[in-house]
C-alpha cells in the first residue's frame, strides 16, 4: 500500500520512513549472562537485540544480532552518523564489558 506522506506502508512499522537497519552479529557471553545489564546498555546506545535466526529468535551461546533501534522517521543521514559514532565508541566499550 502506498501513501503519499509515508511512503510504502508495509507490514512492519519499523520500516516506515528509511527503514534502514544496520546490524551485526556479536558474540558476548558475559554480557548475556545478565539480560537486565545488557537490555539496560542496548537502549542508552539506541541498540536493539536479536537471535541470529531474525525477530523473535532466541540468542544461542551468546551471539546476538545488535543492530539500531531507532529506524522509524529517523532519516539516513542520522542514522548513518549514529551508526559510524557506535562504531567508533560505543563497540569498543561495549566489548571491553563482555571481556
Amino acid at each position: 500500500m502506498h501513501n503519499e506522506h509515508l511512503g510504502y506502508v508495509l507490514t512492519c512499522p519499523s520500516n516506515l520512513g528509511t527503514g534502514l537497519r544496520a546490524g551485526v552479529h556479536v558474540g558476548i557471553p558475559k554480557l548475556a549472562a545478565d539480560e537486565k545489564r545488557l537490555d539496560k546498555f542496548l537502549d542508552s546506545m539506541k541498540l536493539q537485540k536479536r537471535g541470529t535466526g531474525g525477530v523473535d529468535t532466541a540468542a544461542v551461546g551468546g551471539i546476538y544480532d545488535i543492530s539500531n533501534a531507532d529506524r522509524l522517521g529517523t532519516g539516513e543521514v542520522r542514522l548513518y552518523v549514529h551508526k559510524a559514532a557506535m562504531n567508533q565508541m560505543g563497540f569498543s566499550f561495549f566489548l571491553r564489558l563482555t571481556t
